[in-house]
C-alpha cells in the first residue's frame, strides 16, 4: 500500500481525528472531531439555571453551541502534534436562545444542543447515556430522511452534554457528544469496518489531495465568494456555490436546498456546482466534524457516489491567500440506521466523564455571593416556591440601637438575604459588649469604638456584598429636656432621622428605654413605614409589628405605645447599675431578634404584606404562615403568646391628634414634647384618663 502525505499517528487526542494513509488514488476520509470549549460563563449559567429554572427537574433543556471557521492569523496543524481540534464554544448565552438557519455571531455558526442535568452524582453515573445519544442521532437520521435538514440545515448539527453540579463547591462533571451518522452502520456484534481502503468500501473515500480554493478560483471570483457568503442574508452552516456556466466570472451561493433543482437523482453534480461547509477544521488536509452529516443527507436525498466538498474556512478580514479547499469524496450506499459516533473523550483516550472546578478562579466576593444565596434557593425547590429574594435583598432596613438586639437582628437579615441595612446608635464598644454582641470582638473595646460604625464594617467584613451603614447619633426623647444651646443639634438629629425613616423600607426599633422610641414610632406611623419593636425583660421579651393604614373595613393595628395609658417620660435619669445594664438571660437576645426578624420576613411574603390583620383563621395558607401582630415570650415558663391589639385613639405616639400636630408645626411640636413631659398626655386626653379612673395614681410608679 503506498504511503500517505500525511505519516499515520498513534490513537489521536481528546479534541482530534486524523486521517491515515490509503492506496492508490484514493484514501479513507477522516474527520477532526469536535471538542468543548466551555466559557467560566457557562458553567456560572447553569449553576444559576439549576438554582433558580430546574431546581429539581430533571426534564432536557435546549442549548445553543457555536463555532466557526479557522482565525485567518492561524497557521494550519500537519501533524498530531499541532493544533487539530474544532472547537464547540458554550457560554451563558448557550442558554438563552434556540439555534435557527443563518444564526451567527462574531462570524459562527451554531449547534443545536440538549442538556440533561443530574440531581445527584449517583443519577449522574446511571444516567443511560448511550440511550440519549442514540435518540439525539434519531432525531438527525429522521431530519435527513424526511428533507427537513435541506430546508434548516442547522438540524444537522446537534449535540448533548450531560452534566451534574456540585454547587456547594462549584464542581462540575459533564460528558459532551456530537452524534454523526455513519455509512457503515455495523451491529453490536460485529467488528468496526477495517480501516484499509482496499478491504473497506462502506465508508467515504477522499479521492486524490485536497485542492486550495485559490487554484481553482480567480482571485476576484473567490472574493464576490467571500462577499456573497458573509452577506446577512446567507451564513448558512451548509450551502451550494454554482460557477455560472455563461460567465465564468460570476457565481452564485445559495441554500442546500436548491440541490432539489439542480441534482438529477444517481446523477452527478455538475462540474460547476460544489457542495460546501463552513469548515472548523484547523488541520490542512482534514474536514471538520460538521461534514459528516451532510454526506450522510446528499447519500440519503440524492444517492451521489461522488461530490465535490468545499472546506469553506475563510472569514473577514480576508487573507490574500484563501484557507479554504476543495476536496472530491467517494461516497457508500446511504446508511438505512443511526448508528453514530461522537462522544469527547477524556484527556487520557478513554470515554468517561470529565471534571471541572471553579472554586479555586472565581472571585473570592463572587463566590461568596454565590454561597451565601444557595441555601435561600434551595428553599424555593420544595419548602416555599413563593420566597422572593430579589425583593429581600432590596429591601432596606434601619436598625435603630447596635447592641445586642441590633447585632443579633442584623445576623439573622443577612440569613435571610437583606443586603442593605443601616444602624444608627450613640455608645462605643464596652468591656461587656463583646460577649453578648455578635459584631465586637476585644480590639474594640480597647479603641473606643462606634458601636454604628464598627457593626456595619463587621457586616461588610462578614459578607462584602452588604452595603452596611453606620451612623452615630442621638435620638430625641421625650421628657428629655432641651437647652437653648442644643436646639440646633436636637433639631439636626430630628431632621437626620425623619430621612433615614422616609428612605428605609422597614425600622427596627431596638434601643433599650422606653422614650427612645417614641420618636421613630411617630415618624413610622407619619410616613406608613413598616416597624417593628423588640424590648427585653429578665426572661420574657417583647416584639410588636407596629400598624399602618389597613385597607377598609379592618381596623389599625396599634403600635408599641397603644396599649399604654401613661405617655413616655424619662426613665434613665437616677437609675441603679443593674438598671443602666442589659440584665437578661443572655438566650433571651438572640430568641426575640430571630422572632423580629421572622415576623418580617413573613409579613414582607404575606399577600396583604404590611396590612395583613393579626389574627389569621387559616395561617397555612399564607406564605410562610401567620403574621400576628404581637409576640410575648415567657422563657420561665417556656411559652410565646401571640396578641392582636388595635390602635388606640389617645396612643400618644400614632393617634391621629398627635401625628396632625407633628406634620403641622414640625419641631416645635418635638420640642415642646421633649421639654413638656405632660404634654402628650394633656394632647391626647390620657391625662383626663388618669383622672376618671382612681386605680392610676402617681405612687403606681411600676405601671
Amino acid at each position: 500500500m503506498a504511503s500517505s502525505t500525511t505519516p499515520a499517528p498513534p490513537p489521536p487526542p481528546a479534541t482530534t481525528t486524523t486521517t491515515t494513509g490509503g492506496g492508490g488514488s484514493s484514501s479513507m476520509l477522516r474527520h477532526v472531531g469536535m471538542s468543548g470549549s466551555y466559557g467560566v460563563t457557562f458553567w456560572h449559567q447553569l449553576g444559576k439555571h439549576k438554582l433558580d429554572v430546574m431546581r429539581l427537574s430533571e426534564q432536557p433543556l435546549p442549548l445553543v453551541a457555536k463555532y466557526a471557521t479557522p482565525s485567518p492569523s492561524s497557521s494550519y496543524a500537519t501533524s498530531e502534534t499541532q493544533s487539530q481540534r474544532c472547537e464547540l464554544s458554550m457560554d451563558y448565552s448557550s442558554f438563552e436562545a434556540i439555534a435557527s438557519e443563518g444564526d451567527d455571531v462574531g462570524r459562527g455558526l451554531v449547534y443545536r444542543g440538549t442538556l440533561y442535568n443530574a440531581n445527584t452524582q449517583v443519577g449522574f453515573k446511571e444516567m443511560k447515556k448511550a440511550e440519549l445519544f442514540a435518540a439525539e442521532a434519531n432525531k438527525i437520521f429522521e431530519d435527513i430522511k424526511s428533507g427537513a435538514a435541506l430546508r434548516d440545515t442547522t438540524l444537522l448539527n446537534r449535540f448533548l452534554i450531560v452534566t451534574y453540579a456540585d454547587l456547594k463547591k462549584y464542581h462540575f462533571s459533564y460528558m459532551l457528544g456530537v452524534p454523526a451518522i455513519r455509512f457503515d452502520s455495523p451491529s453490536a456484534t460485529q467488528p468496526t469496518p477495517a480501516s484499509d481502503p482496499a478491504t473497506n468500501i462502506s465508508i467515504p473515500h477522499l479521492v486524490g489531495s485536497p485542492v486550495h480554493l485559490s487554484a481553482l478560483l480567480s482571485a476576484p471570483l473567490t472574493t464576490e465568494l467571500h462577499k456573497k457568503y458573509w452577506s446577512p442574508q446567507c451564513r448558512w452552516p451548509f450551502f451550494v456555490v454554482k460557477v455560472s456556466t455563461e460567465n465564468p466570472e460570476s457565481l452564485d451561493v445559495l441554500p442546500l436546498s436548491s440541490l432539489l433543482t439542480i441534482v438529477t437523482p444517481n446523477t452527478p453534480l455538475p462540474p460547476s456546482v460544489w457542495v460546501a461547509f463552513v469548515d472548523p477544521s484547523g488541520m490542512k488536509d482534514n474536514p471538520g466534524w460538521p461534514l459528516r452529516n451532510l454526506l450522510v443527507l446528499l447519500a440519503v436525498q440524492f444517492h451521489l457516489r461522488t461530490v465535490k466538498i468545499l472546506c469553506y474556512r475563510d472569514q473577514a478580514p480576508f487573507a490574500e491567500t484563501s484557507q479554504s479547499v476543495v476536496i472530491e469524496i467517494s461516497l457508500p450506499p446511504p446508511p438505512e440506521v443511526a448508528n453514530a459516533v461522537g462522544w469527547e473523550p477524556h484527556p487520557n483516550g478513554k470515554i468517561q466523564p470529565q471534571f471541572v472546578s471553579l472554586s479555586e478562579s472565581m472571585d473570592p466576593i463572587k463566590l461568596a455571593t454565590t454561597a451565601v444565596d444557595l441555601n435561600l434557593k434551595l428553599v424555593r425547590w420544595r419548602m416555599f416556591p413563593e420566597l422572593d429574594l430579589n425583593m429581600l435583598a432590596n429591601t432596606r432596613c434601619l436598625l435603630l440601637g447596635a447592641g445586642t438586639l441590633g447585632c443579633n437582628v442584623a445576623r439573622t437579615l443577612m440569613g435571610w438575604g437583606i443586603r442593605k441595612i443601616t444602624f444608627v446608635d450613640n455608645a462605643q464598644v464596652s468591656y461587656s459588649n463583646p460577649v453578648r454582641q455578635s459584631l465586637f470582638g476585644f480590639n474594640h473595646c480597647t479603641t473606643q469604638t462606634w458601636k454604628a460604625k464598627q457593626a456595619a464594617e463587621s457586616l461588610m467584613q462578614i459578607f462584602p456584598g452588604m452595603v452596611a451603614e453606620g451612623i452615630v447619633m442621638n435620638i430625641p426623647m421625650p421628657g428629655h429636656p432641651v437647652v437653648a444651646s442644643t436646639q440646633g443639634i436636637v433639631q439636626e438629629a430630628c431632621s437626620k432621622l425623619a430621612q433615614l425613616v422616609k428612605d428605609h423600607d422597614v425600622v427596627f426599633l431596638l434601643g433599650d428605654s422606653r422614650e427612645m422610641r417614641w420618636l421613630p414610632s411617630l415618624l413610622c406611623a407619619a410616613e406608613n413605614k413598616i416597624a417593628i419593636t423588640a424590648g427585653l425583660g429578665f426572661d420574657s421579651f417583647v416584639v410588636v409589628r407596629h400598624g399602618v393604614i389597613p385597607r377598609e373595613p379592618s381596623p389599625r393595628l396599634g403600635c408599641y405605645f397603644c396599649s399604654d395609658v401613661v405617655a413616655p417620660r424619662d426613665s434613665m435619669t437616677d437609675r441603679t447599675l443593674d438598671q443602666t445594664c442589659t440584665v437578661t438571660r443572655p438566650g433571651i437576645s438572640m430568641v426575640a431578634s430571630a422572632m423580629a426578624v421572622e415576623l418580617l420576613i413573613s409579613l414582607l411574603h404575606h399577600p396583604l404584606k404590611a396590612q395583613a390583620p393579626g389574627e389569621e383563621r387559616d395561617a397555612t395558607s399564607m406564605g410562610l404562615g401567620s403574621v400576628p401582630h404581637q409576640l410575648r415570650g415567657f422563657l420561665s415558663q417556656w411559652n410565646i403568646l401571640t396578641l392582636t391589639g388595635f390602635a388606640y385613639s389617645k396612643c400618644p405616639a400614632c393617634s391621629p391628634i398627635v401625628i396632625e400636630e407633628y406634620q403641622k408645626r414640625g419641631f416645635e411640636f418635638l420640642l415642646q414634647v421633649f421639654n413638656q413631659p405632660t404634654y402628650l398626655e394633656e394632647l391626647t386626653g390620657l391625662n383626663k384618663l388618669s383622672e376618671e379612673h382612681d386605680w392610676i395614681s402617681e405612687e403606681n410608679d411600676d405601671f
